[in-house]
C-alpha cells in the first residue's frame, strides 16, 4: 500500500484525517523518515510536525 492509498482509506469521506487517525507506524518504515505532517489552523497558520 502506498501513502496516498493509506491516507485516502483513513480519511474516508472527510477532507483529511485527524492526527490521531493517521498512524505513522502503519506505513512502510522506509517512507517514514521522509514524511512531513502539517497542521493548518484557520488556513492562516501552518505547523510542521
Amino acid at each position: 500500500m502506498d501513502v496516498f492509498e493509506y491516507w485516502d482509506r483513513v480519511r474516508d469521506s472527510k477532507f483529511a484525517s485527524s492526527l490521531l487517525e493517521f498512524r505513522l507506524e502503519d506505513l512502510p518504515p522506509q517512507i517514514v523518515p521522509y514524511m512531513v505532517i502539517v497542521d493548518i489552523d484557520c488556513a492562516t497558520y501552518y505547523f510542521d510536525r
